[in-house]
């Protein structure tokens, strides 16, 4: 059986849907507009753009616990971070990361790493070590998709 191949909407025509979507549809759209825009100068229109999913999520009754706001925030920390607003972006973060816990989703090593960076840049010490700690719990789970990392990293490396 041959694959077919998905091609993903440009951001051009992720705009012109924005105008015919209402509801959960218009705020996953503006969710992946969101991740889209990475770049430092578009960073406070990318914090614009989750901001208003997040608005929307919230209108149709999804609650913060919601899958669909993994993506809200993890748009948001970099964006936040990017705009020298790294409190916020550490909020974000950590909202992120909850939710990935509970729902045993992504890897988000990158961010674990960048919070870390974040908290003692910002002299927040205690914080820090107590992410880093929770860090290290992760890697010690065998359920975790971190153990399961450095499980593979090991058969590749003998």
């Amino acid at each position: 059986m041959e694959e077919e191949e998905v091609e993903l909407p440009s951001s051009e025509e992720q705009w012109e849907a924005l105008l015919l979507l209402e509801g959960e549809y218009r705020a996953d759209v503006l969710t992946n507009l969101a991740i889209s825009y990475s770049d430092t100068e578009d960073a406070p229109f990318a914090i614009a753009l989750a901001e208003e999913a997040a608005q929307i999520y919230l209108e149709v009754g999804l609650d913060e616990t919601d899958l669909s706001f993994v993506w809200v925030y993890g748009s948001l920390v970099l964006a936040k971070a990017q705009v020298g607003e790294l409190n916020e972006a550490i909020s974000a973060g950590v909202k992120c990361l909850q939710l990935e816990d509970a729902n045993s989703i992504f890897c988000y090593q990158e961010l674990w790493m960048k919070m870390l960076e974040w908290y003692l840049t910002m002299g927040r010490y205690q914080e820090a070590r107590s992410h880093f700690m929770k860090l290290v719990e992760r890697y010690k789970n065998p359920d975790s998709c971190h153990y399961e990392y450095l499980r593979q990293k090991k058969e590749r490396n003998r």
